[in-house]
């Protein structure tokens, strides 16, 4: 399994693991009845029946797991972990390869790129221009196509990213300043704002929680 990927295994399927070296991994285990609840009516099913998916190779599946882990760490807000949760299940398409590209909406593979890049400068200025470009599609349509694909807009996708990065250096042990000036935060006020937005906590309290 390469690093940065993920596989969607349902439950009592059969495996056995093998690691060589050091192994860091997400593991989000989402009840059945959860999965119906939160999934069903989206998907125009009763039941949602969930396959063996290995190397998925979507990376906003991977951010939104990422979003999830970060949102459990010293805040447990129900709500949004359900949200993440059936943002996943409902991305996956659960049956369908994730490589399929949508009718409406950006393709999985100008999406990574477009996710990839994003991730790569979260310390500049990033504008639509740039981001349409990389997905090569007209500026004007850009933020409507990856709303259409993501759930929420560039700008607010990008700030996500920037938050659930300086959670990581805060955790790591950098102070909040730094992890402002590190991923794009015109200071560490603009950081705590949406911080705590996203975190439920402003950044110290988080960084206090998460290392307790």
């Amino acid at each position: 399994m390469p690093a940065g990927e993920l596989s969607i295994l349902p439950a009592g399927l059969p495996m056995a693991w093998r690691w060589a070296g050091d192994v860091q991994s997400l593991h989000v285990r989402v009840s059945a009845a959860s999965a119906d609840d939160l999934a069903g009516g989206l998907l125009r099913r009763g039941h949602v029946d969930i396959p063996p998916l290995f190397t998925v190779p979507d990376r906003f599946v991977r951010h939104l797991l990422e979003a999830l882990r970060a949102a459990a760490t010293g805040y447990a807000d129900t709500l949004k972990a359900e949200q993440l949760i059936q943002h996943v299940l409902t991305r996956v398409d659960l049956g369908r390869p994730a490589t399929v590209s949508r009718a409406k909406g950006l393709s999985t593979a100008c999406l990574n790129a477009v996710l990839d890049w994003i991730d790569e400068h979260l310390a500049e200025s990033i504008s639509t221009a740039q981001l349409a470009a990389l997905a090569g599609v007209e500026t004007s349509w850009f933020t409507r196509l990856f709303s259409d694909t993501v759930g929420c807009s560039p700008y607010q996708y990008v700030l996500r990213r920037r938050v659930v990065h300086a959670q990581h250096a805060l955790r790591a042990g950098a102070a909040p300043a730094a992890a402002a000036a590190q991923y794009g935060f015109f200071d560490q006020a603009h950081m705590t704002r949406h911080f705590r937005k996203l975190a439920g906590r402003p950044p110290a309290a988080w960084a206090r929680a998460a290392r307790s």
